[in-house]
C-alpha cells in the first residue's frame, strides 16, 4: 500500500468518524432562553388639536424610541432532518421623553395665543412579540450548532403618546396630558444561532435577528416595530 493510499484510507476513515458525531449536536425538541437588546433608533411628530377658551389649542410634539432590554424565550421540534419548527416570545420596553410646544389660546382675548414649552417626561414604549420559525440547523463540530430561521411574527405595541395638554382655568399654563395606545402588527423575523454545548443537553449560545412590523395609531399612522435583535443565553437539548 503506497503512502498515498494510506493518507486516503486515514482521510475517509475519520471523515466518517466525524458525521455521527457531529449529527449528535442535533436533537429533537430545543428550548433558548436569552437575554440582549433590541437595537432601535427611530422618532416620530405627533399634533393634537382641542377647544380652548372657544378657539382651538394645537399641541406638537416630538418622541423618539431607543434600544431596549430583551427578553426572550423559544422552542421546537425537529421535524425532518435538520429542519425544526419553533414557537417563541420576546419582549422589550423603554422609555424616552417627549418636547412639547403647544399654541394655547388666551382666555379673555381672541386670537391671542401664547406658546408654552414643556417637556413629557419617560414616555413608555414596550413590544411583545409571538414569533413563528423554520430553523435550519448544521452542526458544525461535536459541539457546536449554527442554526438559520425564518417566519412571521406578531408584534404587540404598547405606546404612550402626548394626545394634547391640560389647561387650567383662566391660565394659559399648560400640561401634556399623556394617552396610551394598543395595536398589533404582521410582521417577519430571520436570524441566525450560534449553540455551544457543554454536554449533549446543556449549552450556551448567542444569537443576532431582525423583525420588523408596522402599526398605525392615533398621531402616529406609521409606526415602525422591531429592530435588529442581539444577545445569548443558556441553550437546552431534549
Amino acid at each position: 500500500m503506497t503512502n498515498t493510499t494510506s493518507i486516503l484510507w486515514l482521510a475517509t476513515a475519520l471523515t466518517l468518524s466525524a458525521v455521527p458525531a457531529a449529527a449528535q449536536t442535533t436533537k429533537n425538541i430545543f428550548l433558548d432562553v436569552n437575554v440582549g437588546v433590541q437595537a432601535a433608533s427611530r422618532s416620530f411628530v405627533v399634533e393634537a388639536a382641542q377647544p380652548v377658551y372657544g378657539e382651538t389649542a394645537v399641541t406638537t410634539s416630538t418622541q423618539k424610541v431607543g434600544s431596549g432590554v430583551l427578553i426572550d424565550v423559544g422552542g421546537g421540534y425537529r421535524v425532518w432532518r435538520d429542519l425544526s419548527i419553533g414557537l417563541g416570545f420576546a419582549r422589550t420596553s423603554n422609555s424616552a421623553d417627549a418636547a412639547v410646544s403647544a399654541a394655547i389660546p388666551h382666555p379673555v382675548f381672541y386670537d391671542r395665543q401664547a406658546t408654552v414649552d414643556t417637556t413629557a417626561d419617560s414616555l413608555g414604549h414596550s413590544e411583545t412579540a409571538v414569533y413563528l420559525q423554520a430553523m435550519w440547523t448544521v452542526p458544525v463540530t461535536d459541539k457546536i450548532d449554527a442554526s438559520f430561521s425564518v417566519g412571521p411574527a406578531f408584534i404587540r405595541v404598547a405606546q404612550e403618546l402626548v394626545g394634547g395638554v391640560t389647561v387650567a382655568t383662566g391660565t394659559q399654563d399648560a400640561v401634556p396630558a399623556i394617552e396610551e395606545h394598543t395595536d398589533t402588527a404582521n410582521g417577519f423575523l430571520v436570524g441566525a444561532d450560534l449553540s455551544y454545548l457543554l454536554n449533549p443537553r446543556y449549552g450556551v449560545g448567542g444569537f443576532v435577528r431582525y423583525i420588523r412590523g408596522e402599526v398605525g395609531i392615533p398621531g402616529v399612522p406609521e409606526l415602525t416595530l422591531g429592530g435588529f435583535q442581539v444577545g445569548g443565553g443558556v441553550r437546552l437539548r431534549f
